[in-house]
């Protein structure tokens, strides 16, 4: 299904942030993650095909610049055209809502025009462009985070409470009220024979205090779960998102249901599994992932994290949002001064190629117990040489091959539209020099 989707930012961002600030923070500087519950998990319209996946072909952001320009970038990066809606008069209204109904409107005149728009906003102003897009029989799904008018909500064909939205797509894969599902239908019993007894703990959900049983489902069936669980992450590039696995294992084996044989929450289903080489984190949204080929999540590392900053405070913030921005890795600054020390010992006479030393290197990081797999070297290693530099040729200093990677980072900074201070920037470069 073609798909518009367009954004209120401050509606939905103050919407949020009166409840929970990490909520509204993680709708700001995660925009990509529930994009993808947009695309893939969000219900089909009645009468579509449950099976066409969503095309998000137009995505745009309207935000107050003054007020919340610091989050401009990261839509940026996710795809979306951001449209600048400063304040226009002294009650601090701006013309957002005026672009956005422009912008609808025009979608009409497309040659090749959505089907469907998506609108992130509580206002009831935009009840009246609801029922032009109805006449024009496009299909109209509303998010509406806060109070919203009665007559606005009826104006659109599906309307995404803000509590699913909160816990399936800011929160993916942790969903706090799991919905209920009707029990199997079996076969009553006789008149004359009482009730027969439940069979089987694979029709009885496990305590939630409780760790998930081994055997919640035959070992016949989880054998078969596992190998899928197995296939998939196999076949990813990155760690994968719950939500994400969540919904393949849905279209595969239909019959779980949500009631994922037995257990509370697909994360506890997964539990169960055989996982031997596999890594769950704990962290929110969750993902699983191979130790041996990804990186383990940004999001899986609280304690690290934690420590970064309890030694760094200064650095953390700049680090994490440079880090967010244009995916450099979220090292400690010891951390990164191993890996660029590792990586000048491997560039001299011995030098094979980039795979090669990406393997050595992260293999001295494995035996030094430092958190950093083959995929973050294999970014800072690509890192040095856009920046114009040749391995190989001669032995590298780690400061040298620290210069490089700073002076591509500022060119990642750059092109997401995030302009470093000059404080920032010494910043910067303490965060991947001072350890050396």
């Amino acid at each position: 299904m073609r798909s518009a989707i367009f954004v209120d930012f401050d509606n939905v961002f103050i919407g949020l942030n009166a409840q929970d600030e990490a909520l509204a923070r993680s709708f700001a500087t995660a925009p990509l993650k529930w994009l993808e519950w947009f695309e893939k998990s969000l219900p089909p319209h009645a009468g579509a095909p449950s099976q066409d996946p969503r095309r998000l072909l137009v995505r745009r952001c309207y935000l107050n610049p003054k007020q919340f320009g610091d989050y401009r970038p990261y839509f940026i990066r996710a795809g979306f055209e951001t449209v600048d809606c400063p304040v226009l008069t002294t009650y601090g209204k701006t013309s957002a809502d005026v672009h956005m109904v422009l912008d609808i409107l025009e979608l009409l005149n497309y040659e090749v025009r959505p089907e469907e728009v998506i609108l992130l906003s509580a206002d009831a102003d935009f009840t009246p462009v609801l029922l032009k897009l109805r006449k024009w029989d496009l299909r109209t799904v509303v998010v509406a985070v806060g109070p919203s008018a009665a007559a606005y909500r009826a104006a659109a064909d599906i309307v995404v409470d803000q509590d699913v939205f909160v816990d399936t797509a800011l929160q993916a894969g942790e969903s706090r009220r799991p919905r209920a599902v009707p029990a199997p239908v079996r076969p009553k019993p006789a008149p004359q024979e009482p009730p027969a007894p439940e069979a089987g703990p694979a029709r009885r959900p496990a305590p939630r205090a409780a760790a998930p049983s081994a055997d919640a489902a035959p070992k016949r069936d989880r054998d078969v779960f596992s190998e899928h669980l197995r296939a998939l992450v196999d076949a990813a590039q990155e760690p994968v998102a719950m939500a994400t696995l969540a919904t393949a294992f849905r279209q595969q084996f239909p019959e779980l249901g949500d009631t994922w044989a037995g257990h509370s929450t697909f994360k506890q289903f997964v539990a169960g599994l055989d996982l031997t080489g596999l890594e769950i984190s704990n962290a929110s949204p969750g993902h699983v992932y191979d130790p041996a080929r990804h990186a383990p999540p940004k999001d899986a590392l609280p304690e690290y994290e934690e420590t970064f900053k309890a030694k760094h405070p200064e650095l953390e913030p700049l680090a994490r949002k440079i880090s967010q921005l244009t995916d450099t890795p979220f090292l400690l600054p010891e951390d990164y001064a191993f890996v660029l020390r590792a990586m000048a010992e491997e560039t001299g006479p011995g030098y094979e190629s980039m795979s090669e030393l990406a393997k050595r290197v992260r293999d001295k990081c494995r035996e030094a117990g430092i958190p950093v797999g083959r995929q973050t070297v294999n970014f800072i290693v690509r890192g040095i040489t856009f920046a114009g530099h040749r391995l190989g040729k001669a032995q590298d200093t780690a400061a040298k091959l620290a210069d490089l990677f700073i002076q591509n980072t500022l060119t990642l900074c750059s092109g997401a539209q995030f302009n470093l201070s000059d404080k920032e920037t010494r910043l910067l470069k303490a965060w991947i020099r001072q350890a050396l």
